[in-house]
């Protein structure tokens, strides 16, 4: 799909709804998020949906089917890299989005560290922690003792000390494991765990990666922002 080598074949991509609109639907596949255009000439089956239907859609694990048009920026000749539309398309649920997405089993943010199968990334896990900083989409959490990153829209409303529970599709990592497309919810508040004290010399560790940390240093001059 990100070379547009597939341009005029007949594809079938499954994923799961991130953001659904009558023209537009984002899948979070196996590999990342595609962006699938609709217009005139390459009708998604979601033009023909009603509202309702169209944002029922965000969440559910779906199947588009239909014939690969890539997408070009014909002024520098490149592919738009994830973003594609679809001649002839269908859609097929699999899995339709829970009511709840909280009532899915809690896991360890260190069992993560086994989700090592491609077969297992589209499936939600559910993780409890306490958060240990912010910034932008991303939360940093940890989970007795184990440090994962947490990607939600909801993370900018997050703050040091929240106790939440993230429900949301895992990825590996490296060096430290993720969920993407989470939704979080807070359910108390809890001290900061312990910080780890390192030296100098322990950095750069991708192995600290998400870890609370404290550092000795000697300051040597305040730069004004």
């Amino acid at each position: 799909l990100l070379s547009g080598n597939l341009d005029a074949e007949e594809v079938e991509i499954e994923g799961v709804v991130v953001r659904s609109q009558r023209d537009e639907l984002s899948l979070l596949t196996r590999d990342g998020v595609v962006r699938i255009a609709s217009d005139d000439i390459y009708p998604l089956p979601t033009l023909g949906m009603g509202d309702e239907a169209v944002a029922a859609l965000n969440g559910s694990v779906v199947r588009l089917r239909g014939v690969y048009a890539s997408s070009w920026d014909r002024s520098i000749g490149r592919v738009h890299p994830a973003e594609l539309k679809l001649g002839s398309a269908t859609l097929a649920i699999d899995q339709a989005a829970p009511s709840n997405w909280f009532e899915t089993p809690v896991v360890g943010a260190a069992d993560l560290l086994g989700f090592t199968s491609q077969s297992r990334a589209l499936e939600r896990v559910k993780v409890k922690g306490v958060v240990l900083a912010t910034r932008a989409l991303e939360c940093f959490l940890s989970d007795d003792g184990q440090s994962l990153r947490i990607y939600s829209a909801d993370a900018g409303d997050l703050r040091p000390g929240d106790v939440i529970e993230a429900v949301g599709f895992p990825r590996p990592g490296a060096p430290s494991p993720f969920l993407l497309e989470a939704k979080v919810r807070k359910t108390g508040e809890a001290a900061l765990p312990v910080a780890k004290k390192i030296g100098a010399g322990d950095l750069p560790d991708a192995a600290l990666d998400s870890t609370r940390v404290e550092i000795e240093v000697n300051q040597l001059a305040i730069t004004p922002q």
